[in-house]
């Protein structure tokens, strides 16, 4: 895996920073990732809509809570170096 620049970085994590010792920036992507994965079982099961406006509403809201949980992975990363 290639390094990523901070223009690739600020991409994937929707522009988000995160801010937080690495302990509460873990919690906070594991929070985010557990709302994004509920969220998913919900466009999968029929609960949530997945297309039309609403649909597109709900799509985003599931990739917004993926780059917080990428943006505090990353921010948590940083003290292991």
């Amino acid at each position: 895996m290639h390094a990523m620049s901070m223009n690739d970085e600020k991409k994937k994590t929707g522009g988000q920073r995160a801010y937080g010792t690495p302990q509460e920036e873990f919690s906070a992507a594991v929070t985010a990732l557990g709302k994004a994965i509920e969220l998913h079982e919900d466009h999968m099961s029929g609960k949530a809509p997945t297309t039309g406006a609403d649909g597109e509403k709900s799509q985003m809201k599931m990739m917004a809570l993926m780059q917080r949980a990428y943006a505090a992975l990353m921010e948590a990363k940083k003290s292991l170096k």
